[in-house]
């Protein structure tokens, strides 16, 4: 079966219809796949995301993405048969209406500060025809140094995104699955290491040696029994938003990525898209045919994860937070609870 992958991350801007309709052209394969899976994080600011209050910022995305199926491929018609979320990170799933789906599950963990879904994955397990696959888009710990948290936060993602009825949780046995997003490894080179020169070497050619999430995954540390195609594009974050243009106060990285479990599959694209200004990331998008046959179960270590009822409490608590610090409605609240507190004392 042919699959399509596209995954941004969207920097909490509200996308345009028509910008993210070409994109989705632009990464859509000639001949039309099984399945469209589409990956997006920091879809919205944290306060909506927080609340549940998608529906302004994701409107212009689904559009985008019906139009530019139903024009790329015209008298084939696709279906948004599963979609996940948790907080701004979500995964939507399309299919040919011509394919069986069957047993659709969603599942998401939290691994941000206070156990928010700032930093968290969401994931789709569905069976199409006869085969099972397991999406999963994530957004990890952020910041150049951080490897061990990133690490940290995929060991509780593979513990954490379990499935209702199925013990085995996202590793589990005999489905293909592929884990994509914004994982936010750097390239291990500190900015103005060498000046400009070697700024643009770094930008022409991809070194594995300084990928710090091939150094990890090759310790074992990471993404256990994925595979990654070979990058030969260039670093999709940090961009001046609104260009193409590297925000050189940090160093230019492959954060953006796709990796699946391999078992005779064939990959035809794995690029990005550097004309795509809406964002400081640049969308990766892959095409891949996997075969009948899956992958068994791969092990990976325990880590701690926490249920959906407290990440959604910690949620509110830190959208209030925010909403309450940082709009004018929020510090007018804050001065009358002061006010209202002083009189009660006096």
């Amino acid at each position: 079966m042919d699959v399509a992958i596209l995954t941004l991350n969207c920097a909490k801007s509200k996308q345009s219809l028509k910008k993210f309709a070409k994109l989705v052209t632009e990464s859509l394969p000639a001949e039309s796949p099984g399945l469209f899976v589409v990956g997006l994080q920091e879809v919205a600011p944290i306060i909506a995301a927080s609340f549940k209050d998608l529906n302004a910022y994701m409107e212009p995305i689904r559009r985008a993405i019906v139009s530019a199926l139903a024009k790329k491929y015209s008298g084939v018609q696709f279906s948004l048969v599963a979609d996940s979320w948790s907080g701004a990170i979500g995964v939507m799933v399309y299919a040919q209406r011509s394919r069986t789906i069957r047993d659709v599950k969603t599942a998401s963990t939290t691994f941000g500060r206070f156990w928010s879904s700032v930093k968290s994955a969401a994931a789709v397990r569905l069976e199409v025809d006869s085969t099972t696959f397991t999406f999963v888009t994530t957004h990890l710990a952020a910041n150049e140094g951080y490897a061990q948290d990133r690490n940290r936060d995929y060991a509780i993602l593979a513990n954490g995104l379990r499935f209702k009825g199925e013990p085995m949780y996202v590793y589990g046995p005999n489905h293909h699955l592929f884990v994509f997003g914004d994982l936010n490894y750097r390239s291990l080179r500190q900015q103005g290491d060498g000046g400009s020169e070697a700024i643009g070497m770094l930008v022409s050619n991809y070194d594995p040696a300084i990928d710090e999430l091939h150094i990890e995954k090759a310790a074992g540390n990471t993404l256990w029994g994925l595979t990654e195609a070979p990058i030969n594009f260039e670093p999709t974050f940090k961009f001046v938003l609104g260009t193409s243009d590297y925000d050189l106060k940090r160093t230019p990285s492959w954060c953006d990525r796709i990796l699946y479990s391999d078992v005779n599959s064939h990959v035809s694209e794995y690029s990005s898209v550097p004309d795509y200004l809406e964002s400081d990331h640049k969308p990766v998008y892959l095409h891949v045919t996997v075969s009948e046959s899956a992958p068994l179960q791969v092990r990976v270590p325990s880590a701690p994860y926490v249920t959906k009822n407290f990440s959604d409490a910690s949620d509110k608590v830190v959208g209030s937070a925010l909403y309450l610090g940082t709009t004018k409605v929020g510090w007018f609240i804050l001065v009358l609870l002061v006010l209202l507190g002083l009189y009660m004392v006096t």
